[in-house]
């Protein structure tokens, strides 16, 4: 079976009905919907896994994307649907043969079937904090036990990241033997999370209906936004985009020349850096992270595009995933710690888990002590996350988070 994760609401309120376990079949259940425009009598519907294909497509170019032409019907069934892969959607609405209304673009990901009780994990990583007064011969004894390898620090938070992939133990045996041994602070694997993704609205204000509903208008009347630095912790920003390159982040101790000119480990972090491959190079090729810097900070008053809630923020670019999309939560300490040390005072954060994390709480923590402002999705199903299902980071109970819920143009809670 095929589950679906990260459901992402869709143009005329569509939606796709989510059951209490938060997941359901893609072969045969999941149905994208919608509501009928006034004057649409027929829509035609695109899907992929490229955004950008899914959103250049045209009936004479269909480009790589799935094309169901004329649908009669206010719905539409997938077929022969990958697990593990994020497909992108897009809905036109036609009147006579003519196409009245783009749709915008929407997304959801499949994901291998979950078992209750389940941890989802890396496959082989544990954050480790050792006890101050843990004996350094106990640690390497259990170190050899699992046949750990030490890959990596944080050090906002003072732990480790242990590799234990070419042991006999899995993480889950690992944890359940030596997270209670009391030389660890804490000994967790390292839980994953997801991207909440949202519409893309690529013109305003015919598209860009968040900005007229927060008064964003009469608020340029007054402030058009300064150079604050904000960190967008995310799939990654295109910082090559024309409606973004101007507002990039730009760290003052890099040169583009193959060094490492600021000694932080990371050569040619010019705009921000990408923990899941451990280099300078946080270009996004998802284009979740993208969508989010456009949101905050694409350039405004420049006649291109969208504009940001912010016309001159600076987009520090951390890339919180690997190839496969999968934003880890040791990546994001890492982006955390970035952040703070090269001074951004606020974070971006659209992603989340229902696994709880002491790492991750201690790294926000740490971050507010220091004067950061963590903002967090609290996901777009519309729960309530502190009294139901908690979301991570979101439900953390920590002064200096923001929790962000997703609301529609009619402002309903997804």
């Amino acid at each position: 079976m095929i589950l679906i994760t990260n459901v992402v609401w869709a143009d005329y309120e569509a939606h796709t009905p989510i059951p209490e376990d938060g997941a359901q079949s893609v072969d045969t259940d999941v149905i994208l919907s919608w509501h009928s425009g006034d004057l649409a009598a027929m829509y035609d519907v695109y899907l992929g896994t490229s955004f950008y294909d899914v959103n250049e497509a045209s009936r004479e170019n269909p480009l790589s994307v799935r094309v169901s032409l004329a649908q009669d019907a206010n719905a539409y069934n997938p077929w022969g649907l990958q697990s593990g892969t994020t497909y992108y959607w897009r809905i036109d609405s036609e009147q006579l043969g003519e196409i009245i209304i783009k749709g915008d673009v929407w997304s959801f990901t499949t994901a291998g079937p979950v078992e209750p009780g389940e941890i989802d994990h890396h496959p082989g990583h544990i954050i480790v904090k050792i006890d101050g007064e843990a004996g350094p011969d106990h640690v390497a004894d259990v170190m050899n036990e699992l046949e750990a390898v030490k890959i990596d620090t944080f050090s906002l938070i003072d732990a480790e990241l242990w590799d234990i992939s070419g042991g006999s133990f899995s993480v889950a045996e690992a944890v359940a033997a030596y997270a209670e041994d009391p030389s660890w602070v804490y000994f967790e694997p390292d839980y994953i999370c997801q991207f909440y993704t949202i519409p893309n609205d690529p013109d305003y204000p015919t598209r860009l209906w968040g900005l007229p509903r927060i008064c964003a208008e009469q608020a340029w009347d007054y402030e058009t936004g300064n150079d604050v630095i904000i960190a967008v912790i995310d799939s990654g920003v295109d910082y090559t985009h024309p409606d973004l390159a101007a507002n990039m982040w730009i760290n003052p101790g890099e040169t583009l020349n193959g060094l490492d000119d600021d000694g932080n480990g990371y050569v040619d972090d010019i705009y921000g850096c990408d923990f899941g491959e451990s280099d300078g190079d946080p270009m996004d090729e998802y284009y979740h992270g993208t969508h989010m810097a456009g949101i905050i900070a694409a350039c405004g008053n420049n006649g291109i595009g969208i504009t940001g809630v912010s016309w001159h923020a600076k987009i520090m670019a951390l890339k919180n995933c690997d190839v496969n999309l999968h934003p880890y939560q040791s990546y994001s300490i890492k982006a955390i710690d970035y952040a703070v040390d090269k001074g951004a005072k606020l974070s971006n954060n659209s992603w989340g888990s229902p696994n709880y994390s002491q790492a991750l709480y201690d790294a926000i923590r740490i971050a507010g002590s220091k004067g950061h402002l963590f903002v967090a999705s609290a996901g777009n199903d519309g729960n309530d996350i502190d009294a139901t299902k908690p979301v991570y980071p979101a439900s953390h109970d920590l002064d200096n988070i923001i929790s962000v819920t997703a609301t529609n143009q009619f402002d309903n809670l997804h």
